[in-house]
């Protein structure tokens, strides 16, 4: 299993046990392998917000 597949193991983990939890989870990702999973993206550029886009699941799969 490479780095990547790796990942996307632990964010489909991740994102169950948030779902059934009813918790947040904050991942910090360079991958766009994991960010392609997350509900929402917060962009940051010298510590400051520069970008945010609330993700639709739903169209995804």
């Amino acid at each position: 299993m490479g780095h990547s597949e790796t990942g996307r193991s632990i964010m489909r983990l991740l994102r169950a046990v948030v779902r059934s939890e009813g918790v947040t989870a904050l991942v910090a990702t360079h991958d766009p392998a994991l960010i392609e999973l997350a509900d929402r993206v917060v962009e940051l550029r010298d510590g400051r917000i520069v970008d945010e886009q609330r993700v639709d699941q739903a169209a995804i799969r």
